[in-house]
């Protein structure tokens, strides 16, 4: 069976505002975060600024993507912070849906991330004549902390610019139950400490009531605490790191990471490969995490047989020896596991060689970049949210027409789905806001468990209980590539273990 065979092989199984923000420019400068608040839908135009405190920031904006729009009318366009900001004006988006199957975006079409300290700014938009607003209720204002730079920004960067297309959606769609939303969004660049001075920032200062789609893969840890202390939500994260499925702050709609990696185990073994080799990278916790699914019951069950596993370093510009220790002792399939640079030369590397095997990986390394590699064609990924490709649910029709509206240049891949998704929990938790709303009011609504399975969004229905970690599943979706387009083998049905 060849590689692209294994998308026949795999069936389904079983059941507003737009901000900058960022740390002091100075050594050991304490983070701050600049905002400014939605503007009506029938703002043209954009205002623009440069934060001066800011070392890494970046302008984003973010909100709830559900399918089902609510009446309403957009708050008008304040400052909501001395230091300048970013604001935009946005209309919702009427655009027709994309073809399923489509390829993703070309990287050329996607305008230039902002240098650091620098804010970022949307153009603003025209409205849609009769289209509906967010309310006149009191702003929502929620943060969104994202590692956007360095490494891990090459395989998050696009959810910066997507929060800003999921605000403009909600809040021309009703708002939070009537409340307009105002997102104040930073950069950690990976430093722990930096994470946690922001998050602390967000909360005290810019009175942020929870925290919305952080990307924060590699510094989740270091702000978990502080949200329990606070009793602020953390509404969508990924399950990229193993807290997200451990915390009591965490609201997650995904399968974790090591759910993923047995994933994997399955499509090799579905795709009549089972033997086995592992490589990932040890510096980081979802390297580590992903790595543990592959010796978990489920992917033991499934008759995956490792035969070869690895550590190899995040920076390692060869993986020659590694391959030919693959291929000596048998294995059919290679799982990488690293961010998307990392999976590109692991799989040159082992194709120089001559060893074409299956390659097999995690949901943060599905790039523009890695679809436009020869030497990965064929590699499979199963995926927490909806496959960015499809059409056929409302939901993702809607995730279609927003980008169209929004964004049309922005990359899609498993990060803009992911806060697509996490923009329809948002909703769910926020339908009954009431006036003035606070973090308990957001636990609430998430209590309450009225987000089923975000109409499809998502593999499993959700149901979170106080004091409870997030439930976990062990479903999930399934994309692969082919001849440099994304496609998915199980389609918008999620597989189970």
């Amino acid at each position: 069976m060849s590689r692209t065979e294994v998308i026949n092989a795999l069936g389904p199984h079983g059941g507003g505002g737009e901000v900058a923000a960022g740390p002091g420019a100075g050594a050991g400068a304490e983070p701050t975060a600049d905002s400014a608040e939605a503007p009506a839908a029938d703002s043209g135009a954009a205002a623009t600024g440069e934060s001066p405190a800011a070392a890494n920031g970046a302008a984003g904006n973010a909100a709830s993507a559900g399918p089902s729009p609510a009446a309403g009318a957009a708050g008008a366009a304040r400052s909501a912070a001395p230091s300048a900001g970013t604001a935009t004006g946005g209309a919702a988006a009427p655009g027709g849906p994309t073809p399923a199957g489509a390829t993703a975006k070309a990287a050329a079409g996607t305008p230039a991330t902002p240098a650091a300290g620098k804010s970022e700014a949307s153009p603003g938009s025209a409205p849609v004549p009769g289209s509906p607003t967010a309310g006149t209720g009191s702003t929502v204002v929620l943060g969104n902390i994202g590692t956007y730079s360095g490494a891990p920004g090459a395989s998050v960067g696009t959810g910066r610019r997507m929060v800003q297309v999921v605000a403009k959606w909600i809040n021309t769609h009703g708002g939070l139950n009537g409340h307009p939303m105002r997102v104040i969004v930073a950069d950690d660049g990976g430093d722990p400490s930096r994470s946690l001075a922001l998050a602390k920032d967000m909360v005290e200062n810019q009175h942020a009531i929870a925290f919305f789609s952080n990307l924060t893969e590699v510094t989740r840890a270091a702000i978990d605490p502080y949200l329990n202390q606070k009793g602020v939500p953390s509404i969508g994260v990924g399950g990229a790191n193993s807290v997200d499925c451990a915390s009591t702050a965490i609201f997650m709609a995904f399968p974790c990471l090591d759910v993923l990696g047995a994933g994997d185990a399955a499509f090799a073994v579905a795709a009549g490969k089972p033997k086995l080799a592992v490589i990932y990278c040890g510096e980081v916790d979802p390297c580590r995490y992903w790595r543990t699914g592959f010796h978990s019951d489920a992917a033991k069950k499934s008759g995956a047989d490792i035969v070869y596993e690895t550590q190899a370093s995040l920076g390692q510009p060869d993986f020659t020896s590694e391959c030919l220790q693959a291929q000596n002792k048998g294995a059919q399939a290679v799982a990488l596991g690293g961010d998307a640079s990392y999976v590109q030369r692991a799989a040159r590397s082992c194709v120089q060689q001559g060893f074409k095997p299956l390659f097999l990986t995690a949901s943060l390394a599905l790039t523009a970049d890695l679809s436009q590699d020869p030497a990965v064609d064929g590699i499979v990924s199963p995926v927490g949210s909806f496959p960015w490709m499809l059409n056929d649910l409302p939901g993702e029709r809607d995730y279609h027409a927003a980008l169209q509206r929004y964004d049309p240049g922005l990359v899609e891949g498993g990060t803009t789905s992911a806060v697509w998704a996490n923009g329809a929990l948002l909703q769910a938790a926020g339908a009954t806001l009431p006036a003035n709303p606070t973090p308990a009011d957001l636990l609430a609504g998430l209590y309450a468990n009225r987000a089923g399975n975000l109409a499809g969004l998502v593999p499993s229905s959700l149901s979170f209980t106080k004091g409870q970690p997030s439930p976990k599943t062990s479903c999930f979706f399934a994309v692969q590539l082919h001849s440099g387009t994304w496609g998915s083998p199980t389609g918008s049905k999620p597989r189970c273990l």
